[in-house]
This record gives C-alpha cells, sequence and structure tokens, in this order.
C-alpha cells in the first residue's frame, strides 16, 4: 500500500527518540535509519517523519488465528461514525477504512491530544536542571499508550534487563503464542500479535525459561494467572478509572510488579501522565539535580516512593512526560540529538571544595581532562568537611585543560571516618 501522512510537526513528536525510549519493545529499525517497523493493534506498519508530517504505510492487516481459532482481544480504537467523519473531514474522503484505523491508532498511541512543545518550554524557563540537560534539543519524547495487558508483560521482562534484550524476548514470546498478521504483499516478513491473556494461560514456567526468561518465567507465569482471576484484561483496563495511587496499590498485588512496574504501566498504558518510573539512570538524575540529600544512598522501596514523590510535586501534573525526556536524554544513542552542550571549561563557573587554612596555589598534574572531575573528587575526599572553602576551577595551559586548586598541603583522613560515612549512607531512610 502507497505511504499516508498525517499532519505531525518534528517539534511535538521525535519519533526516533520516542520509539527507542524504552516504552514499547516491539518496534525496531527496517534497514533504514529513517524508517521503523511495528505493531498498531492488527496491523503492521512502517513509519517515518519528516519535520511537518508522520508518514505511515500499512505492511499487514489480515490475522491468521493459530489453530483456526480467533482469540484477539486487541486494543482497537473505538472508531465511530463521527470519529471516522471526522477523520475523513480533515484527512480526505479517499482514505480507506484500513487507513482510517491506523491513523486512530497513531493518534491513541501517540496520545496526540497532549501538546507537548508547550510543556517543553515551560520546563526549560522553569527548571535550569531541565534547560541545561535538555536545553533546545529535539528529543520530543511523547509518552505512549500501549495496550495494558502487553505493559504488564513487558514492563515485567524489563526488571534487571537492558532494552535489546527485553526487545528480543517480546520478540520471541509473541513468535511462540502469537497470531500470525498476513503482509499485503509476500515479501517473506512476518509479523505477529502481542499473545492474548488466554494464549499465555496454556504456556508453562518451562516454556518461558526455553525462551530465555530465566528468573523472570514464575513471575510472568504468576501475573497472568493472577490477572485471569481478577477479571482479565477488564480489570487492567479499569484502573485507569482509578486514582494514581489505588491504581499503583492494586498493580503491585500481583507477582512481579513492584513500584516501577506499576509505575512504566500507569504512565505508558493507563494514562497517568504524573507517573514517574525511576531506574538507575533516573536515580542519579533526580539525586544529583532534585533531591541532593539522597545522593549516594542505594535505592530501595522507601526512597524509591520518597523521590518520586519530590519529583511529582515540583514536576506538575506531567511529571511522567518530563521524567520521560530527562531519562532518554541519558541514553547513548540520543545525546547528540541535544542542541545545547555541556558548558566547555573555560565557561565552568568556579567550583568549591573544603581546605584549611593555609592556601597554596597548584596546577594539578593529571593528564586526565576536567570533564571527568576524578582528581577534584579526590581531593574533596582528603579534606576536613569543617574547614574553610576555596575556589577550584578549569585552565588552559600548554599540556591541555588542567584543574587549579587553591588547597593547602593534603591531609588523609583516616580510613575508619570513611566507612562510617560509607555506612551511613547505605542505611535505609527512615
Amino acid at each position: 500500500m502507497s505511504w499516508r501522512s498525517l499532519p505531525i510537526s518534528s517539534d511535538e513528536l521525535s519519533l526516533d527518540a520516542t520509539l527507542g525510549s524504552g516504552q514499547s519493545f516491539r518496534w525496531l529499525r527496517d534497514g533504514s535509519r529513517d524508517v521503523w517497523v511495528g505493531i498498531l493493534g492488527s496491523f503492521a506498519v512502517r513509519l517515518k517523519q519528516s519535520p511537518c508530517a508522520l508518514f505511515f504505510q500499512i505492511v499487514a492487516s489480515v490475522i491468521q488465528p493459530r489453530d483456526g481459532i480467533s482469540d484477539t482481544d486487541q486494543h482497537e480504537p473505538v472508531l465511530t461514525e463521527d470519529r471516522a467523519r471526522a477523520l475523513q473531514d480533515k484527512l480526505g474522503t479517499d482514505w480507506s477504512l484500513d487507513e482510517l484505523m491506523v491513523a486512530a491508532h497513531l493518534s491513541d498511541f501517540f496520545q496526540l491530544e497532549v501538546c507537548l512543545f508547550p510543556l517543553l518550554s515551560r520546563w526549560a524557563e522553569e527548571d535550569e536542571h531541565f534547560a541545561l540537560r535538555h536545553g533546545t534539543g529535539k528529543l520530543r519524547v511523547r509518552a505512549l499508550c500501549l495496550s495494558p495487558f502487553e505493559a504488564l508483560v513487558c514492563f515485567i521482562c524489563s526488571e534487571h534487563n537492558n532494552i535489546p534484550r527485553v526487545s528480543l524476548m517480546v520478540d520471541r514470546l509473541c513468535r511462540e503464542w502469537g497470531d500470525r498478521i498476513v503482509p499485503v504483499k509476500d515479501n517473506g516478513e512476518i509479523f505477529y500479535l502481542f499473545p492474548t491473556l488466554n494464549q499465555l494461560l496454556a504456556a508453562s514456567e518451562d516454556d518461558f525459561r526455553r525462551l530465555g526468561f530465566g528468573f523472570r518465567a514464575p513471575l510472568v507465569v504468576a501475573a497472568v494467572h493472577q490477572l485471569a482471576s481478577l477479571g482479565g484484561v477488564a480489570w487492567l483496563r479499569s484502573l485507569s478509572s482509578l486514582t494514581l495511587a489505588e491504581a499503583r496499590t492494586r498493580l503491585m498485588s500481583l507477582r512481579g510488579v513492584g513500584p516501577k512496574v506499576a509505575d512504566c504501566v500507569c504512565l505508558c498504558s493507563l494514562r497517568f501522565h504524573s507517573a514517574v518510573p525511576i531506574d538507575v539512570h533516573m536515580w542519579r538524575v533526580v539525586t544529583k539535580m532534585y533531591c541532593p540529600q539522597l545522593g549516594g544512598a542505594r535505592l530501595n522501596r522507601t526512597l524509591y516512593e520518597r523521590a518520586v514523590s519530590d519529583v511529582q510535586r515540583a514536576w506538575g501534573p506531567y511529571a511522567g512526560w518530563k521524567g520521560l525526556s530527562m531519562y532518554t536524554s541519558c541514553l547513548a544513542p540520543y545525546r547528540g540529538l541535544l542542541s545545547q552542550a555541556a558548558p566547555t571549561a573555560s565557561q565552568a563557573s568556579p567550583r568549591r571544595v573544603k581546605a584549611g587554612p593555609a592556601l597554596q596555589s597548584t596546577v594539578c598534574t593529571s593528564s586526565a581532562p576536567f570533564s571527568s572531575g576524578s582528581r577534584r573528587r579526590k581531593l574533596a575526599s582528603h579534606l576536613d568537611s569543617n574547614e574553610p572553602t576555596v575556589q577550584v576551577r578549569p585552565v588552559e595551559t600548554g599540556a591541555g585543560r588542567r584543574l587549579q586548586v587553591l588547597r593547602p598541603p593534603l591531609v588523609p583522613v583516616a580510613r575508619s571516618k570513611h566507612r562510617e560515612k560509607r555506612k551511613a549512607l547505605d542505611q535505609p531512610a527512615p
């Protein structure tokens, strides 16, 4: 089928960053870096983007049920007669019903009712940390809206895992139990729907282990059976009518669902825009920029809830969307999209460390660049915390960039003192 376009500006959507941010694990680059292929409801589609539009192409649309039995509980958007007429008025009367259905899917999937650009502008004006990290870059990361059941299973698999491996596990899951989608043209491409609840109820723990799920196998099996006893996918969808706190609590009653998985499902499936999932990347961002009192502490459930509460209060009703932008800016493939680079050594403001009363000027002889900050941390860790402060700043020398410090001769601190500090930091918050 031919390509169709939707009038979605790149100011509102960065396709690469949104699909590659770890919200959905079923989208892959299709040969070209600019084209993505994935599943929307019962359609396999390709997506690409221009500065003014989002283009899609339907590549498969006919479902072949396993064993000849249709058991599709897919999240088809409600394409009412009024909505179909509105889409035709906006897009053209020559669009087929399938194309209108995909357009409705894309609107729901990317939550296009939310205007992202004004949010980014406001965050950059009000939050200097966000402005420094995100700047005027091109990371227009939107929160996706996945099928609740798919989101639940995928995010259970994401615990202590990475995006490529989760994508591989989910692909194996779909190939093993999902219904096949027949391509429009027989070019060898095979697509699969995400398995339904009934299809996964027939799978055993050994089946999941055979597919490489490891310790997650019993968690997925238990969650699937618990969900079936609670009312299935309808129970999951009903959580969107509750408050965020109530939805989180009920999700965490399922085995394998902790606070982070619950927040991921709430944000990326149930449309709770203020849900903020915190993983190791976000924990570093939060403790460094917004909750420095938690810096150095190990992330546990108590500190997780405390950090989530703090950032939700500070970031407002779209805290989850802001968190996605901050999180994606930590991922290596998307750092280059930030147009505002970090300050150079000549632009960096003086930093302060503790030092004794007898000052002397020194230029550090370490060959490591200033950006690592290792020399500065070593100096700060050996100086008495009760003494006055002096300036530390980067300077350019003939041998390159160096760190200039006004400091006394180093006074080592007893090791036992360091052990006591570390032990205190490792204690969970009351």
